[in-house]
């Protein structure tokens, strides 16, 4: 009996230590650096080559814009929103995907914790990738101090960000060569 129980002991645990060992260095292990992640509402808006406007509500209900998590390797939800109620302009609303807890490091100096996150927005077939780079202060109280994206990186240029409350705005505007160009605010 004492053998039986030996014996069925040793294959569940060469069972167990075979499928957890089955999982290749390729499978996605994304933790962001913070569960919550309000204070980084990225209100994007797009601009044909003239600088008007372009729809929004078109483009997400022809499929035409989608918004992809780099680290995370998800989609993002968007959706439309106006921010101001007096003007007719609307734009794209998405969280920016906060970095990998892994990747987020303390600044030389040691007040800040730092990291950066990577987003592939697809817009009317054209692919834009963008990163953010985040700080946060070296005490650790998420309700006093958010984790804030303070910069965005475009096509090896890096821009601070216009920042009110929780949103970060962020302008695109469509270039001659059917790509898209950071418009600086």
């Amino acid at each position: 009996m004492c053998i039986n129980r030996f014996i069925t002991g040793v294959f569940s645990l060469f069972f167990v230590l075979l499928f957890w060992g089955c999982g290749s260095s390729d499978d996605i292990q994304y933790e962001p650096f913070f569960s919550d992640n309000k204070a980084n509402v990225v209100l994007l808006t797009l601009q044909d080559e003239e600088g008007r406007t372009i729809d929004c509500n078109r483009l997400l209900s022809q499929n035409a814009f989608s918004v992809y998590g780099c680290q995370s390797r998800k989609f993002i939800s968007v959706n439309a929103f106006k921010p101001n109620k007096e003007k007719a302009e609307i734009c794209l609303r998405f969280n920016a995907e906060l970095p990998d807890k892994k990747n987020v490091r303390l600044s030389q100096d040691n007040q800040f914790y730092v990291g950066n996150a990577a987003m592939k927005l697809c817009i009317d077939g054209k692919s834009v990738q963008i990163g953010f780079h985040f700080s946060f202060p070296n005490r650790y109280d998420d309700r006093v101090y958010p984790f804030l994206a303070d910069s965005v990186s475009y096509n090896n240029t890096t821009f601070l960000v216009k920042r009110t409350s929780n949103f970060v705005f962020l302008t695109l505007r469509k270039n001659v060569e059917g790509g898209f160009d950071v418009v600086k605010q």
